[in-house]
């Protein structure tokens, strides 16, 4: 009972605690569920939101949250909320860790960073990123919004055509575009006109206003633009046609609910409902959309997609071969449906043991009907639904807590038989492979994912998971004795967290390696310089490096130091 009660005390108080930047508050699950981040569908949640160990008894409960900034904030917002309820508290700094201790319920709580060095250090940009990826739209797009609000609008303005053109392309070209595609152009030439308006280019926006009206008559805003546009030229008659133009559309309020520029401000939902699990809810937005542009190649795709992971393999044929003719039989498209073909040939592959899902706590399916949600026990859905892919997931999930790795390895296997550029079976697959020792794997998953990230327009961006990944590649690198790859790792690694001394560490242990010693002592030094620990292991590694050099005394002065070290301060004195 203790426990429980001790649980819903933490509950209620961080609920209390507000919300900001990276720091989400605790939801009940994160508690319950400690291996969410291997789940497909939770698991781009934020590293740096605070997260709980449970304590044996007479144990303080650990809490780890971002860097030691985040976890000095939080500490102060603890004290705040238990101070609220005329709780009695003390807090005692312990090396990088603050104890707080509720006197009145007498439990403690230790919070510690999980991340070395200061938030601020992080050298990570849109510019950065965007070196990195230059053709993820989504990348750009924020560069583009970036440069905007720094009033650089050329700059902005590139970058916006750059990102459009990179995700909507065929699209943009269309010559016989559909209503959706009609709004992608409009909305296009729309934003140029921002852009060309703050640049001064009067001319050049007005053609681009004149042209997004042309695509989209039905949108008020443009003729407004417009119409502004026209009075600063001293066109007085074409800005009171303009402005009449807006009493019509506004009396007529085309916009309702149910018409077809209400189903085309969906047409980017689908995608982001099947990352996130949501396939019955992506595959009606789709019909939805369908039915009113019965040629948007989007919606096909995304309810192919949802098709795909729900197991209907019929169905993803036919909104395959619907999207080949649509593309006049493309080849990559042909070569799609060929392999839908083949899955449809091969039938869903066999779920693992499903008794493991009814285990306390048992996995609930839960879906939406409507406005209302309705949940019943996985194993019992899965044992009415084949191939679905959020039934694999809980498997592999189930199977990863309980240690039994080449099962969940062997789920996720089946997940990317289905989808091979899935982003998040890609990122499980890189944990199962490297829990496993298969280097190999780990390093194809690595460069699966990274590969994807850069052109998927649909990636999530977290910067945390990007750091894991390249984090878990360069070991992968290092076992398989790659320590130029690695080293390149390590490289990326640096400029998204410059300050990391672990980071440092390896790359002088690589560089060791190849005989690299110089550069091995500068990377030790880094390392030392950055490690809050102060382990003398730091200083042996550079004293071996010392050696290489035949640089005896600073190799005897480093040793010395880490012997000091071992002692401890007050056998030292002694």
């Amino acid at each position: 009972m203790r426990l429980r009660r001790t649980f819903l005390t933490l509950v209620s108080f961080l609920a209390l605690l507000t919300t900001s930047g990276s720091r989400p508050c605790l939801a009940k699950h994160e508690f319950e569920e400690s291996g969410d981040n291997f789940s497909r569908y939770n698991n781009h949640a934020d590293p740096d939101a605070p997260t709980l160990r449970h304590s044996k008894p007479g144990e303080p409960y650990i809490l780890t949250i971002g860097f030691a900034e985040d976890a000095e904030e939080f500490t102060q917002k603890i004290l705040k909320s238990l101070k609220a309820k005329n709780h009695l508290t003390s807090v005692k700094k312990k090396g990088s860790a603050n104890v707080v201790s509720d006197l009145t319920t007498k439990e403690t709580f230790k919070i510690l960073p999980n991340r070395q060095g200061k938030r601020t250090a992080s050298s990570v940009t849109p510019e950065f990123l965007a070196e990195i990826f230059p053709n993820n739209s989504t990348i750009l797009f924020t560069l583009s919004s970036e440069y905007e609000k720094q009033r650089k609008w050329q700059k902005a303005l590139d970058l916006y055509q750059k990102a459009f053109k990179l995700q909507y392309g065929e699209q943009l070209t269309s010559r016989n575009p559909g209503p959706t595609e009609r709004a992608i152009q409009g909305n296009y030439y729309a934003n140029c006109a921002y852009f060309e308006l703050n640049l001064q280019n009067r001319q050049a926006a007005l053609e681009h206003l004149s042209q997004a009206i042309k695509l989209r008559p039905e949108q008020i805003a443009n003729y407004r633009n417009r119409a502004n546009l026209y009075m600063q030229l001293g066109q007085y008659d074409l800005a009171k046609a303009d402005k009449q133009k807006v009493l019509e559309l506004t009396r007529q309020n085309q916009l309702k609910k149910g018409s077809p520029a209400a189903a085309i401000d969906e047409a980017n939902e689908p995608l982001g409902q099947v990352k996130r699990g949501a396939y019955e809810q992506a595959i009606e937005t789709c019909t939805n959309i369908i039915s009113h542009d019965p040629k948007y190649k989007k919606a096909y795709f995304a309810r192919l997609l949802a098709k795909v992971h729900t197991g209907d393999y019929k169905g993803a044929v036919e909104d395959g071969s619907k999207l080949a003719e649509l593309n006049n039989n493309n080849a990559n498209v042909k070569q799609m449906v060929k392999e839908l073909k083949m899955l449809l040939k091969e039938g869903p592959p066999p779920y693992g043991d499903l008794s493991i899902l009814d285990e306390p706590p048992p996995v609930l399916f839960t879906r939406l009907n409507g406005l209302k949600a309705y949940s019943m026990p996985m194993s019992k859905y899965a044992r009415e639904h084949k191939g679905d892919a959020r039934v694999y997931d809980a498997l592999a999930v189930r199977y990863w807590k309980a240690g039994r790795l080449k099962e969940a390895d062997d789920q996720v296997n089946k997940m990317l038989h289905m989808d091979r550029a899935d982003l998040c079976v890609l990122r499980q697959k890189t944990q199962t492979a490297e829990a496993l020792g298969n280097w190999k794997e780990t390093r194809e998953a690595c460069d699966l994912y990274l590969k994807e990230m850069g052109e998927n327009p649909e990636a999530f961006l977290n910067l945390d998971l990007l750091q894991s990944v390249y984090s878990t590649r360069k070991r992968a690198n290092a076992e398989l004795k790659n320590y130029g790859k690695a080293i390149e790792d390590c490289n990326m690694l640096l400029k998204m967290e410059p300050d990391s001394a672990e980071v440092y560490r390896d790359r002088a242990d690589y560089y060791m390696k190849i005989n690299n010693f110089a550069q091995a002592v500068k990377d030790y030094s880094q390392s030392i310089k950055f490690d809050d620990t102060k382990t003398s292991s730091n200083y042996l590694m550079r004293a071996a490096a010392y050696d290489k050099l035949k640089q005896t005394a600073p190799a005897n002065a480093d040793r010395e130091t880490a012997r000091k070290l071992e002692l401890g301060p007050k056998r030292n004195g002694k």
